[in-house]
């Protein structure tokens, strides 16, 4: 009885373990369903060519003190205009990681 008992009782755990993987997999598939999900509303509202100007279309500011990159884009953006969308411009242009520029330096920049 003992030998049956034990047997039972190892099914039982296996029953347990084949429905902790099947919830564990439930899971990873609902993430990797979100992630695509959120991937592609990134990818509707994100534009699909961003501006983008040819050494032509730039010139080049020499930095002068006080100027921050906010304050420089917001002279050369229109009324109007995006100044944020400038600022992110004038980084892709400059390969800048962030918004910091110091005076005296050089940095390529939209002709106005």
């Amino acid at each position: 009885m003992n030998a049956i008992a034990g047997t039972a009782g190892a099914v039982g755990r296996g029953s347990r373990a084949e429905s902790r993987v099947s919830k564990l997999l439930q899971t990873v598939a609902a993430f990797g369903l979100c992630v695509m999900m959120a991937s592609a509303v990134l990818l509707t509202v994100m534009p699909s060519n961003p501006r983008s100007l040819s050494a032509s279309e730039t010139t080049s500011y020499t930095v002068r003190p006080g100027d921050t990159l906010w304050s420089y884009a917001e002279r050369i953006t229109p009324q109007g205009g995006d100044v944020a969308e400038n600022v992110e411009l004038i980084m892709r242009l400059n390969h800048m990681d962030d918004t910091q520029i110091e005076p005296g330096q050089q940095i390529r920049v939209p002709k106005e």
